[in-house]
């Protein structure tokens, strides 16, 4: 039987037998050269890389890393400013609200002081 004929299965034995390979992966981590590249992209470099080079290189994963600490630091400083307005607007309202409280108070005492000097 020749060789080529083994690795196959027959449709028989295949539905009985459960085959897998998982190759094993090779983390070769990110090249200098795609660091390099990453920096020149910072200062304003024109070169694009291959989108598959990207991804076989990490450079693909370093933009996404990239752009989600952007996206993360503006979305930070906008909770930050809504969260300031927040309690500067409830401070606001708090003491207004309390001068009018103390000025009620203050004009209902003094109604009442006339009223009790005048009986």
């Amino acid at each position: 039987m020749p060789w080529f004929n083994r690795s196959v299965l027959k449709k028989d034995k295949a539905e009985n037998r459960v085959i897998e390979f998982t190759p094993t992966k090779f983390d070769l981590g990110t090249p200098l050269q795609a660091l390099e590249y990453m920096e020149e992209r910072k200062s304003g470099s024109d070169f694009l890389m291959n989108p598959v080079i990207q991804v076989q290189t990490g450079v693909e994963q370093l933009q996404k890393e990239n752009i989600d600490t952007i996206a993360e630091g503006l979305a930070l400083d906008k909770i930050k400013e809504i969260q300031e307005d927040s309690y500067k607007a409830g401070y606001e309202l708090g003491l207004d609200e309390g001068r009018n409280k103390a000025y009620q108070e203050k004009m209902d005492e003094l109604s009442e002081k006339i009223n009790n000097f005048n009986s």
